[in-house]
């Protein structure tokens, strides 16, 4: 009760002065009831994980490669894979976890393959290239690949450059 003049000289000493005088009951106005708090900082202080890897229709993507990207709508089927079943396919490569992405247009090679500017047999660049030498890879469709390849990127066009 802060009609009290010891109580209130406590109050205001603890929480400073009442910016309005005691109710007549002695009791404090809301307003000055609790001193406002101060103001609480959040840092994001949790360990940042491990990214996994990520393979489209059948490629390994760049580490840096952002699989949030890819347009959900040609998304046909996604898989992870975690612990042993993804270091028993992709090895040491995929200790962190494997995201496995099938897009619908993936057609399995039909797609022509080119491989920094040349043409090159699917077969052959599996035999010759690991998926950490691929620097990146363009997807070309439709009008986009014909027009730059002839009828021979009907099924599209995959462009890999190496690194």
């Amino acid at each position: 009760n802060l009609s009290n003049p010891k109580e209130k000289k406590l109050y205001e000493e603890k929480y400073g002065k009442l910016l309005a005088p005691p109710a007549p009951d002695g009791l404090i106005p809301a307003t000055d009831a609790v001193p406002p708090a101060p103001p609480v900082i959040i840092a994001d202080t949790a360990p940042k994980q491990p990214k996994p890897m990520v393979v489209v229709d059948g490629i390994a993507m760049p580490v840096e490669y952002n699989v949030s990207k890819i347009d959900p709508s040609t998304i046909k089927e996604v898989n992870v894979l975690k612990g042993d079943a993804a270091i028993a396919i992709y090895g040491e490569k995929g200790n962190n976890g494997v995201i496995q992405v099938s897009t619908k247009s993936y057609t399995t090679k039909k797609a022509l393959l080119i491989v920094d500017g040349k043409e090159m047999s699917w077969n052959d660049f599996e035999a010759k290239y690991k998926p950490e030498q691929i620097k990146s890879m363009n997807v070309l469709k439709g009008d986009k690949a014909t027009s730059k390849y002839g009828d021979k990127a009907k099924e599209g066009a995959i462009e890999v450059t190496l690194k």
